[in-house]
């Protein structure tokens, strides 16, 4: 694989652990609490491969989609918003950009808050939405197989088999 497309690769899968800072914003707050279900994330994968596939045909793409903590979260939906390329891909997979960024900072503020229990011996802080803790935490073997699975058809379309 190109040194280019690896790094479209790697910029696209980090976005299920990147994202916007947590609730920086009014619509970071938002975001952070928009309720997790199976489907939303299914639809985020989706989402994920479907980005991989634009921006391997289009490589200009990688940079458009990067997600950057200090940018406020309506910046970043209104950037991916710009992006005719971005929104199709989004769009085929079911989600507006909106939807996009609202999913992934909300999994990863999941993630974060489950790490956070973790080390505050069972203590949550304001933070994190507790129950998409509690969703991450009960459903955290599927989501892991789910993040693998993307992880691999990933690698397979930025052409390292």
């Amino acid at each position: 694989m190109s040194l280019n497309c690896r790094s479209i690769l790697l910029t696209l899968l980090l976005l299920a652990t990147a994202g916007t800072a947590l609730g920086a914003d009014a619509e970071g707050d938002r975001a952070v609490h928009y309720p997790l279900t199976m489907a939303r994330v299914q639809a985020f994968y989706d989402a994920q491969l479907k980005l991989i596939e634009a921006a391997v045909r289009d490589p200009k793409l990688g940079d458009a989609v990067e997600m950057d903590a200090s940018e406020p979260t309506a910046k970043t939906i209104a950037r991916l918003e710009a992006q005719p390329a971005i929104k199709k891909a989004l769009a085929e997979a079911g989600l507006t950009p909106q939807q996009y960024v609202y999913t992934s900072v909300a999994y990863m503020g999941a993630a974060f808050g489950v790490i956070y229990q973790q080390n505050a011996h069972g203590k949550l802080d304001k933070a994190y939405d507790a129950d998409n803790v509690a969703f991450f935490k009960a459903h955290k073997a599927t989501l892991e197989a789910m993040a693998k699975k993307v992880q691999q058809q990933a690698q397979a379309l930025a052409g390292d088999d």
